[in-house]
């Protein structure tokens, strides 16, 4: 299924790095895709239209980054990558890499200091942070949103046994991220390579995802 965004936000879950690349790809339209590259997967070979950035250790570093497209052009740095240039779709990849770590801040989030974390939230705190910032880029710029996490398979990793608070419903079959925060998207697919099960999409009002080619 080629993916075509018209201004809105999606969240992509992936169970194959193949697949999140052909995504990606098949993003079409004029103006710049810009990753933030979260897990240092690459993508140097999606093309020109392309820009990667990349280094964020915690989703504090990450919303720093994300802040600094929002004073493109009020600031006077004219250095910026996407100064002047249209922007097409802001792709936050990975959010996998942080789940953890926001875990133990849910926990206590006095466990800060020793996260490399700025200051005493909670995980979901920073969900919510993350939401606020992409939905300003998204009215600045009139540009498609896309944050993507691996399947739970991946997130569940060798600490699975600490993942004993999620309730068993439609979405946490998948994933582990909050639905608070998933809610928040216009579209939310689940990608997969076929080996498992079929790529879906999920239906907010009925609770339920659905099969799609």
């Amino acid at each position: 299924m080629q993916v075509q965004l018209l201004s809105q936000a999606c969240h992509f879950i992936f169970n194959d790095k193949q697949v999140k690349r052909e995504t990606y790809m098949s993003l079409s339209g004029e103006g710049v895709v810009y990753i933030f590259d979260c897990g240092l997967d690459g993508f140097r070979s999606l093309g020109d239209k392309c820009i990667i950035n990349s280094g964020f250790a915690t989703m504090d570093q990450l919303l720093d980054n994300l802040r600094h497209i929002l004073a493109i052009g009020t600031d006077g740095d004219t250095t910026h990558p996407l100064y002047n240039k249209t922007v097409n779709t802001v792709i936050v990849d990975n959010l996998s890499v942080y789940y953890w770590d926001l875990k133990l801040l849910n926990s206590d989030p006095k466990n800060h200091e020793q996260l490399g974390y700025a200051c005493k939230a909670s995980g979901l705190e920073y969900y919510t942070k993350l939401i606020s910032v992409l939905q300003e880029i998204q009215a600045k710029f009139k540009c498609n949103i896309v944050t993507s996490s691996w399947n739970n398979t991946f997130e569940k990793g060798h600490n699975y046994s600490g993942a004993t608070d999620c309730e068993a419903t439609g979405l946490d079959s998948i994933t582990f991220l909050p639905q608070k925060y998933l809610m928040e998207f216009d579209y939310l697919i689940q990608k997969s390579n076929g080996t498992d099960t079929e790529s879906r999409i999920y239906n907010k009002s009925a609770g339920r995802w659905i099969d799609i080619a």
